[in-house]
């Protein structure tokens, strides 16, 4: 019987999930022991099994392959996405002129310095 590819796909989250959950369950153990005090030889198998976790997952993830098109429409939507919030940033700075032009005298409480002094870093002279 052959499954279909939406039914491997969730049973190999399912997988990830609760590999995910053994692996951070055992660190939160092993975390307890270190905190308890607990005897080197009881902190010792923990660390093993967190590391045979930590080793299987590796495994895991060394076998997924992301299509070099999966790849570069996640590029290119992180690179949009930035992008448009770029633009939204000069946006807000262009549509309030009065608030983009706040003077070295207004700001230089704010950041305890003296007019001349943040006149000074503002303009990179330091």
């Amino acid at each position: 019987m052959s499954r279909s590819l939406a039914t491997l796909i969730v049973e190999d989250c399912e997988d990830d999930a609760e590999l995910m959950v053994r692996t951070e369950r055992a660190m939160t153990a092993y975390r307890g022991l270190l905190q308890a005090g607990a005897p080197v030889e009881q902190v010792e198998n923990q660390a093993r099994t967190v590391g045979a976790l930590l080793t299987e997952a590796r495994e895991k993830l060394d076998g997924a392959q992301l299509s070099r098109a999966t790849t570069f429409v996640s590029a290119l939507v992180i690179l949009l996405r930035e992008g448009a919030e770029a633009i939204l940033v000069v946006a807000a700075i262009i549509s309030d002129p009065e608030a983009a032009a706040t003077t070295a005298e207004e700001l230089a409480p704010l950041v305890n310095l003296s007019p001349a002094a943040f006149e000074t870093l503002a303009c990179g002279a330091v």
